[in-house]
């Protein structure tokens, strides 16, 4: 039986988040065919906010296996979030609409509903992206299985799971940060199929946000602003991830343009969360752990204020 912590306060991860630095690239590096499905949904996001009044946001995450398959989801369980369906019509239709092949082995494609009003052109939005009329970007078609996990999520509802970082916030006490992550729910995945973490040839959690940029990344989650020069490194690494050829195009076609654009993609790249963190060993032994589930997403009183929180980062400081 794990030994249960005591929850820390919401907001914990901006804290976790700079005290040292998280290498946004712990479980994985983008491969060259996760790159270019970030950058199709960076761009079909655009899209979707200026042209719809559909304002869903999620964490997502994408795992490239040796084989050469492509494994996606976004965070959560079916039975908690109270609007997985919406988040889940969202997501397929961007992928759908950027031009993605999606498989569904376990969970159903459904039926997406059209958006509700159309808000207008998204042409002010043309310095942070590529014409969405690209034909050497458009044409570009991936394959991907849309997965969740959904037995190891039984498995988790029933206390045994990837261990959950508990956290309060709002009032609720949330069991998610670690064990329903989109590292939980695609590694979980593959080991299901029988494989190992040294088959996993690339991974990248990203944010898929409501707003356009710049306001498009998530300050508890992704790079700031101040961490420039960061984000310039990821933005070099991930042009150079790109086929050649495409590249070339985008630096040509957009000379004046590519960098910034690059720079807004890769600034929505996700660092792993303090229960990915601190599931370091766990995510890459495939070890699950027993705890008690009952009191997740029920309301609960903080007590102790802020020196238990200090014990609690305490705690975790050691784990990362």
């Amino acid at each position: 039986m794990l030994e249960e912590q005591e929850p820390t306060k919401g907001r914990f991860q901006d804290s976790f988040r700079h005290l040292g630095g998280i290498d946004p690239f712990l479980f994985g590096r983008p491969t060259p065919a996760i790159a270019i499905l970030l950058l199709k949904l960076y761009h079909e996001n655009i899209v979707r906010l200026s042209t719809t009044d559909n304002r869903i946001k999620c964490m997502i995450g994408i795992l490239e296996t040796n084989d050469g398959k492509l494994y996606c989801t976004f965070s959560g369980d079916p039975f908690e979030l109270s609007n997985f369906d919406d988040r889940h019509k969202m997501f397929i239709s961007l992928l759908e609409n950027a031009n993605v092949d999606v498989a569904f082995p376990e969970y159903p494609r459904g039926t997406l509903e059209a958006p509700t009003s159309l808000l207008g052109p998204y042409e002010d939005a043309t310095q942070y992206m590529f014409s969405p009329d690209d034909k050497e970007l458009k044409t570009i078609r991936p394959s991907v299985h849309y997965v969740h996990s959904l037995a190891y999520l039984e498995s988790r509802r029933n206390g045994y799971s990837f261990a959950p970082f508990k956290v309060i916030e709002d009032g609720m006490l949330e069991c998610g940060y670690g064990s329903s992550c989109v590292e939980a729910k695609l590694f979980s995945y593959i080991y299901s199929l029988g494989k190992t973490f040294d088959d996993i040839k690339g991974f990248a959690a990203y944010w898929i946000g409501n707003q356009r940029p710049p306001s498009h990344t998530n300050a508890n989650f992704c790079y700031r602003p101040e961490n420039d020069e960061k984000i310039e490194h990821l933005a070099t690494v991930f042009l150079e991830l790109l086929d050649k050829d495409l590249s070339k195009h985008l630096k040509e076609a957009y000379p004046e343009q590519v960098s910034n654009i690059i720079k807004s993609v890769v600034g929505a790249i996700a660092l792993p969360c303090v229960g990915c963190v601190a599931n370091y060993d766990a995510y890459k032994q495939n070890k699950y752990s027993r705890w008690n589930p009952t009191k997740c997403r029920r309301s609960v009183t903080m007590v102790g204020g802020r020196r238990r929180n200090r014990r609690t980062q305490r705690k975790t400081r050691k784990r990362s």
